[in-house]
Order: C-alpha cells, then structure tokens, then sequence
C-alpha cells in the first residue's frame, strides 16, 4: 500500500486561502465554511446593490439554500439548459460527519429544477473540484473520492432532467493512488481529466486521462512528460478547435522545479512539451490553470517564495514555438491568480489579487496580455471608500465582456459579494457590491454569464452567525 500522506499537495491551500489578507482570513472562513445546499428556500426579495455605479449589475433575484452542517468554499457554476445555471459545492466537514457533493439546476426565471447529491459512501468523503457541461444539456462534476485505504477520481454524469447517466470511482492507469482531479474540460466525445497521484512505486506522476462521455470508462492515460527524474504533476486542462488537449504541471517534483505545458492529440499521442526552470529559493508551484486562445495556449502558475506566492504567465503556440513566460505581479508584490480566460483574437486575461502598499492591503486585479506576451493594460479594485480589500476568485467572458466575482471588505470583519462586467478594452461598465444593506456577509466564488443575465453562486451569512448556520446562494444579475 502506498502512503498517501508522502504526496504534498500544495495546490489545495492554493486554492482556499491566498497570500495576502492572512491577518483577516480567519474571519472570512466563519462564513465561508456556510456554503451548502439541502432543501431549496426562495426569496423573491433580492438585495439591492450597494454600489450604484451604473444602471446594470443589479440583482435580478437570489435562490437561498438552508443551511445544512458546514461545506469547503470549493463551488463551480456551467451553463445549463434554457440559459440557466448548474451550480455545484461541497456539503459537510471531511473528517467528522463525512463530506459530500451536491448539485443543482436552476433556471433563468429563478426556478430550482431539481438538487441532487453526487454519491452516495455513508462513510467516505467526497471533494468537488470541478463542473462542466456540453452543449446538450448534460452536465459533468468531478473530485475525489477519499475512503480509509486509497483515493480515486470521481465523476459523475447528469443529464438536464436530473437523471445520473453514469457515476465513476476509479484510480486511472498509472496510479495507484489518485490524489488530486483538478480539471476537466469535454472534447469530442472524450471528457480530458488532469490528473496527479502516486504510482506503485511511491513517485509522483501527472497525466491526463480520457473518459467516454457516453459511459464514462477510461480511453486512455498519457504522462505530461517522459520519465521525469523526480516525478510530476498535471494541474489543468485545455483544448484546441482541432480537440488537441494541452496539460499545464510540474515536472521534478521533489528537486529544482519546472513547470510545463505538453500538447497531447486526441488519441492520447504526447507531441511536444516546454518547460521553464522555478527560480532558485523557490518553495514550488502551486496550483495552476490553462485557456487556449487563437494559436497560442496560456497557462498561469504560482510559485512560492516564503509563504507568499508570486504567479507567472506562460505561453507557446500550438507548434510548439515561441514559447515565453512572464511575471503577472504588480510592482514585484506577492499576487493570486484566481481566473484565466481567452479572447478569439487571441489576447489572455487573468484576475485575481494582488498586494500592494497602501491602508487597503490587498486589491483584486485584472490583466489583459497580448499573444506576443505584451501587458496591455492593468485594473485594481478596492473599497476606496473606507480603504478596505477586495479579490476576484473567478473569470469569465463572454463576447467582447469580461464578468469578475468575488468579496470586498467593508469593514475589519464584514465583507460583500464583489461583481463586475469589465470590456476586453479594460474599460469597466459596472461595479457592484451587496450583503442586504449591510446586514449580512456575502460572498461569491464562481460566476456564468449567460444570454439575459449573469449567475453567481456564494455564499450569505449573518455578521454574528454560528459557521454552521450560513446559506449557500446564487444570483442572477442583470448583464
């Protein structure tokens, strides 16, 4: 048997807590640990925004969920049927009463189609740490499953009714253990998994492996790179309009660190790979994410240099050429990127949150990057009236708009639900900030436009609540 315990997961306290606001943190995660869904309350009452900056942005209506035991702050929105929203996350506390998945479907006109829970182990735990959905209505969410002698790659299929077409617990060729599933993105009629764990010897590897959307059985598993020294890791996933599949990771995991882009075809076939050495001092890279855009694929990872983290954008071409990679901080502070979405023109964008010098502490911040590696233009938002922080932790676009989600503070202890449409030039439409006119703390982690609106899912909580007695939330707002 393998110990799981000797692989070092760094990507995970990635993902949950950035680098910077640490001396508030501990207040945020109260209410954070309240995301959860059970039984579906509606209130038509929604909160009117805070911010009147612009005469969109508003909150057309807002689907509570009762609180039910404490969850992750991991929640993942896809596009559903009827331009409506699936919405994903995490129920329970790994290690006490067991943690579980739970989706739903909800439409445009606010109406909760139906919640389902993914698995069903009484004494096992499950991670949620992705959701995607094909242009048929079906919808696909994935994790990890966790039981007392391994850890597999779980996956589930759902179609718009609500009906589980298939469900998958498997530790994939070349493993034997299945560690981390950080990302999934469908081609064809192939559903690409990036995937990290253990062999049977006890070294690191990173690949990704293929699944049949139409049974979800394994059609193949690829290694990011050949025979590394010390191993590796594969973090996310990408494709290419030709169903190329490009992989972002780590390869030397346990000696001087490189991170990696590899191309892999559609047939499992490893094409090239590019590397780039981590600066020395480095503690690693973190967790990383990947967007193909025009001809180049993009991929941004964080490495850590004394507990903070500082991220990077790389880049080469679907040839393989021209590959380059650049600092995404700002004056050289330590930053998170959280989102990384492309345009067709091919330029990349990456949100996230950045220190910087100042009573504010820490700003959320979005940047566009030209395919050549050229910043073209950077954005920072904070609450300027009260001098208080704010983060982005989710990107998205749509035409020729980019749509922010995340919290500002608006005080020591109190934060709102951060939202904004920004164009692809860099200039900002709207900005709102709401939490029921200050009576509750709110929050958003990932964000979906969509034709007519733009859904976000959360969470609310009251300023003096238990962190068990919180709601999970999503919104529609107006685009």
């Amino acid at each position: 048997m393998v110990d799981i315990t000797a692989y070092e997961r760094s990507g995970r306290r990635w993902r949950s807590r950035g680098p910077v606001m640490q001396s508030v943190a501990a207040s945020i995660v109260l209410f954070v640990l309240a995301v959860v869904v059970s039984v579906l309350v509606v209130d038509r009452a929604a909160a009117g925004p805070e911010t009147a900056r612009a005469a969109h942005g508003g909150v057309f209506w807002k689907v509570e969920r009762a609180p039910m035991e404490m969850a992750s702050v991991d929640v993942f929105n896809a596009p559903a049927p009827d331009k409506g929203v699936y919405s994903v996350c995490q129920v329970g506390d790994a290690g006490e009463d067991g943690s579980r998945i739970v989706l739903s479907r909800i439409g445009p006109g606010k109406r909760v189609h139906w919640t389902r829970r993914v698995g069903s182990w009484p004494n096992d735990d499950v991670f949620a740490w992705w959701c995607v959905s094909d242009g048929r209505g079906n919808v696909y969410v994935g994790g990890e499953r966790l039981t007392s002698r391994s850890a597999y790659v779980l996956v589930a299929k759902y179609d718009k009714s609500g009906r589980r077409r298939w469900l998958r617990s498997l530790i994939p060729s070349g493993f034997a253990v299945a560690l981390d599933a950080d990302s999934a993105v469908l081609g064809g009629d192939s559903l690409y998994v990036a995937v990290s764990g253990l062999t049977r010897a006890g070294k690191n590897s990173g690949r990704v492996v293929a699944l049949s959307t139409g049974s979800g059985r394994e059609q193949w598993s690829t290694p990011i790179v050949a025979k590394p020294r010390s191993g590796s890791t594969c973090q996310a996933v990408a494709t290419d309009p030709a169903g190329n599949v490009y992989a972002v990771g780590v390869k030397d995991v346990s000696k001087r660190q490189s991170y990696c882009i590899s191309k892999i075809t559609d047939q499992g076939r490893r094409v090239w790979s590019r590397s780039w050495k981590v600066p020395a001092g480095s503690d690693g890279v973190g967790r990383a994410a990947i967007a193909f855009g025009g001809e180049t694929a993009f991929a941004v990872v964080s490495l850590g240099v004394d507990e903070d983290w500082y991220p990077r954008l790389a880049a080469v071409r679907g040839s393989g050429a021209g590959a380059w990679t650049r600092s995404l901080g700002i004056h050289k502070q330590p930053a998170v990127a959280s989102g990384l979405v492309c345009d067709q023109a091919g330029n990349v964008y990456v949100a996230g949150e950045t220190e910087v010098k100042g009573p504010e502490e820490a700003r959320a911040f979005l940047q566009r990057w030209s395919p050549a590696g050229r910043r073209a233009w950077v954005r920072t938002y904070y609450n300027a009236t009260v001098k208080e922080p704010a983060m982005f932790l989710d990107l998205a676009i749509r035409g020729r708009s980019l749509y922010c989600a995340g919290w500002q503070f608006r005080s020591e202890d109190d934060v709102s639900t951060l939202a904004l449409r920004v164009t692809t030039a860099g200039v900002t439409k709207w900005k709102r900030t709401w939490s029921d006119a200050g009576r509750r703390n709110a929050a958003a982690w990932a964000v979906t436009p969509a034709r007519g609106g733009v859904y976000l899912s959360g969470a609310v909580s009251s300023l003096d609540t238990l962190p068990d007695e919180g709601s999970g939330a999503v919104w529609k707002l107006r685009p």
